[in-house]
């Protein structure tokens, strides 16, 4: 993800990876495996709040710790993220930190579903 992120500063000007009649097979490769990264993060975000939830046991701490969690990770994309990316706190650009944390927020309301309406069935 990283090598993603700073290609940028690294290859030809105007470069698009995704161009397969003017790109490298390595400029090209970066750019198609990071499209894994963000939905692996996001399974892994759900698979940990499963795992605190069973380490846990409790309702409440598990749904307290999602919405910290994920408000947390909503304001460094809005702050920290944003700086980093434009240089400039009037810039908001929305990225996979904020959804992260959105989705962790609303999981906070999906944990008091049922595991069959959430379509779990037996894995928890």
């Amino acid at each position: 993800m990283a090598v993603d992120h700073t290609r940028d500063f690294f290859q030809p000007a105007g470069l698009n990876p995704g161009d397969l009649d003017k790109t490298s097979l390595p400029f090209f490769l970066t750019r198609w495996i990071t499209h894994f990264c963000a939905p692996v993060f996001v399974l892994l975000a759900g698979a940990s709040a499963a795992l605190y939830h069973r380490k846990r046991g409790d309702l409440r701490d598990t749904r307290s710790f999602l919405v910290s969690r994920g408000l947390w990770l909503m304001l460094l994309e809005c702050t920290w993220v944003n700086f980093s990316w434009f240089f400039s706190l009037g810039t908001l650009h929305l990225g996979v930190l904020w959804a992260i944390g959105g989705a962790m927020v609303l999981l906070s309301f999906a944990v008091r579903l049922p595991p069959m309406v959430v379509g779990l069935g037996g894995l928890l």
